[in-house]
């Protein structure tokens, strides 16, 4: 198994264990997740369908993101577009500044990129997504992860840096 983390926290923010696909022409992964019941005495999660055929159903339940839960992400509370433009331009300046130093040629693509995502699609939707970060909290310099729920409203997918991540094999 993989776990990808934060180049800059040391954050684990998902695992192979999760569907994953490449988007933006390799810029973003896009990671599928699925909302969870969670039993709040034992920690244990349980699909909503398997949890609606309990006969025992647990009293203090709550409905929670898989990886948000397993990863323990935080999630960023943006009033305005400006605070999270704020919060990205940051991000994104220590970014680039790793990839010139690392992989100079993917520059052009991932400003490209980022800015079509960034600008064409987070902006303009700015309501109908959720900001996270990672365990840490750390605003300054870790990710910041933008989750987006699908049609049936209980699958979510999450937009990760690629250029952001490590790999570590567990």
């Amino acid at each position: 198994m993989k776990v990808f983390l934060d180049v800059f926290t040391r954050d684990e923010l998902f695992s192979d264990s999760f569907p994953i696909r490449k988007e933006y022409e390799g810029v973003f992964y896009a990671v599928t997740s699925k909302q969870k019941k969670k039993d709040e005495d034992t920690g244990d999660l349980y699909d909503l369908d398997a949890f609606e055929k309990l006969t025992n159903k647990p009293e203090s339940v709550t409905t929670v993101d898989e990886i948000v839960e397993n990863f323990k992400l935080n999630e960023l509370q943006f009033a305005k577009k400006s605070e999270l433009t704020k919060v990205l331009s940051n991000y994104l300046g220590a970014l680039r500044e790793r990839i010139t130093k690392n992989a100079p040629e993917r520059l052009e693509l991932f400003n490209a990129q980022a800015k079509k995502f960034i600008m064409d699609d987070v902006a303009v939707n700015f309501g109908d997504y959720k900001y996270y970060t990672g365990e840490s909290y750390d605003i300054d310099s870790g990710m910041v992860i933008v989750q987006k729920f699908l049609q049936d409203g209980i699958t979510t997918e999450f937009y990760f840096f690629v250029d952001g991540l490590r790999e570590q094999k567990l």
